[in-house]
């Protein structure tokens, strides 16, 4: 809201700067008006229109790998930071004020068009050119709203009402000026915070001043008997959202009926505002980049990753070390190593130096992939991330058991939420319940990519505390489908998993976590997407990934 209003006043301001230095002291009345109508609309509207620019960028695939420690500490389950109520609080009493004033000004602006149309229903009206007169017996000066023009009972009568003070307050009447005045005045009572609708008003009203005065010239070729009989009025009293005379703009009506016009500059400057108003697309309208990608790469960062085994925890070499392990002989692996560690060590790496090129078979019926390369316009739920991670904390009923569930879910074309497996974690009854919270959520507004909306995954992490308090982690967009392929291989009576994770393009994916069905680590994924875990258990493996959707894999 606040980038809008930014957008739209500066936009006003450059309009209207324009107005006054390029347009304002020529004579071609009609085309201004025109001109600051067009302003005040465009000026509102600018900062809705999009603007795309094109980036050519690198489409890169990237995994930061991190350590999975944390899960073997206790307490580090992720705790959303309170939100400060303050900031609330202070959005909330500045919408009071504003609707404060805002009120103020529609009743007071109710109250002064009840006031107009009341004369005219306790006067007596005359005809005059199709124009009504509105004789009342205020000591008021002329004034005109709509097909009305009030003048005072007494001077009208006693005919000292002059001819072309009628013909004016008639122009006035004829080419509608009160839709004008009225336009900006209910754009006031919205943007009552803005100064620039003074000055508008002020310039709409003076542009109305120089059209009545050509009409009038139009018919009495006398510039200075009319000049003369201008000077000689003086306003006592003027109404509201009316057209009247008035004393301080005289000055400039008399210097415009005199000033000479030239049809080849005003033809320039009216040509001029053309690229003045694309300048003004290009600076206030809200800018979109779309990002072309071009050919994919690949970077990665090494972590340290852990096993774990019999709540003991055995460090494995870094995937640089891991590499050196695959391509040199299994003897140079024994080197640098702590005795605690090294026989558990040793035999990882022996089973990492034997590890050859795996066939791609998937684990499990896998999903229709899910890509978005370029999406446009993000899946939005109904009051942003913020509020969908309170209705799942306030929607998901917590069995009393402690644990984390992650979920993959999926918004479709037409917005609903599908959740297309049971979420993964350490109690299937806060899986159920969270799944149950998903599938209730409210339709999101759908992505949209070239126009048309798009299918688009998400993954998202619930810690179940041990005081019942259900916290909702970060949701991450899925990207793409991981395909998974491994094999089981027994040495010294104890099982070890060799795995592979590749993704759609048959591209290594590193960093990925593998966990237990107790969704506690086990392993982290290298350069080459293997990974090797010991395990005396024939329990599922859960492997995650930043951008991948969650995958469950069975021993």
């Amino acid at each position: 809201m606040i980038a809008y209003l930014t957008q739209s006043v500066l936009c006003m301001a450059f309009l209207l700067a324009v107005y006054f230095l390029l347009l304002e002291r020529e004579k071609m009345y009609r085309f201004n008006r025109l001109y600051l109508l067009f302003s005040l609309a465009f000026s509102i509207l600018i900062p809705f229109v999009p603007y795309k620019v094109y980036t050519e960028v690198a489409s890169v695939k990237h995994v930061e790998i991190v350590n999975e420690v944390s899960d073997h500490l206790p307490g580090a389950a992720s705790v959303l930071p309170a939100e400060e109520s303050s900031t609330e609080y202070l959005l909330l009493l500045l919408f009071c004020v504003y609707g404060l004033v805002a009120g103020f000004l529609l009743i007071r602006f109710a109250k002064n068009v009840f006031a107009i149309f009341l004369q005219t229903r306790k006067h007596p009206q005359v005809l005059y050119h199709g124009a009504k007169l509105v004789l009342t017996n205020a000591s008021l000066s002329n004034f005109t709203f709509f097909n009305y023009i009030f003048l005072n009972s007494e001077d009208y009568h006693a005919q000292r009402i002059e001819k072309e003070l009628l013909s004016h307050e008639l122009a006035h009447a004829r080419q509608l000026h009160s839709l004008d005045i009225l336009l900006v005045e209910i754009l006031f009572v919205v943007f009552w915070f803005n100064p620039l609708l003074i000055l508008y008003k002020k310039a709409v009203q003076l542009n109305h001043e120089y059209l009545a005065d050509e009409a009038v010239l139009s018919i009495y070729r006398n510039p200075k008997d009319y000049q003369n009989l201008l000077l000689s009025k003086v306003e006592l009293f003027s109404m509201p959202l009316a057209n009247s005379f008035n004393y301080l703009i005289t000055k400039k009506r008399l210097t415009m009926m005199t000033k000479p016009f030239s049809r080849t500059t005003a033809a320039c400057k009216q040509l001029a505002t053309l690229p003045l108003a694309a300048l003004a697309v290009f600076l206030f309208s809200t800018r979109v980049e779309a990002q072309i990608e071009t050919a994919p790469q690949q970077v990665l960062k090494p972590a340290e990753s852990k096993v774990e085994k019999n709540d003991s925890i055995v460090e494995v070499p870094r995937p640089s070390k891991k590499e050196q392990v695959m391509e040199t002989a299994p003897a140079a692996t024994a080197t640098g190593k702590s005795n605690s560690v090294a026989p558990q060590t040793l035999m990882i790496e022996k089973h990492l130096a034997e590890i050859v090129e795996m066939p791609l078979v998937a684990s499990a019926q896998d999903p229709e992939p899910v890509q978005i390369p370029t999406v446009e316009v993000m899946p939005d739920f109904p009051g942003g991330m913020k509020k969908f991670k309170e209705f799942i904390a306030n929607n998901t009923v917590h069995n009393g058991n402690a644990g984390t569930v992650e979920a993959t879910f999926y918004v479709e074309k037409d917005g609903s939420v599908v959740v297309p497996a049971l979420p993964i974690g350490s109690d299937n009854k806060n899986a159920r319940a969270l799944m149950k919270a998903i599938e209730g959520s409210p339709a999101w507004r759908p992505a949209v990519q070239n126009g048309r909306p798009k299918k688009v995954g998400h993954v998202m992490t619930v810690s179940f505390s041990g005081d019942r308090d259900v916290v909702v982690g970060e949701v991450a967009i899925i990207n793409e489908e991981m395909v998974v392929s491994f094999e089981k291989r027994e040495t010294d009576g104890r099982l070890f998993i060799h795995g592979l994770i590749l993704n759609r393009e048959g591209q290594p994916i590193a960093g990925a976590s593998i966990r237990n069905a107790e969704y506690k680590s086990l392993a982290v994924s290298m350069h080459s997407g293997r990974f090797v875990i010991a395990s005396a258990e024939q329990k599922p493996l859960m492997i995650s990934c930043i951008g991948y959707a969650t995958k469950r894999v069975g021993l």
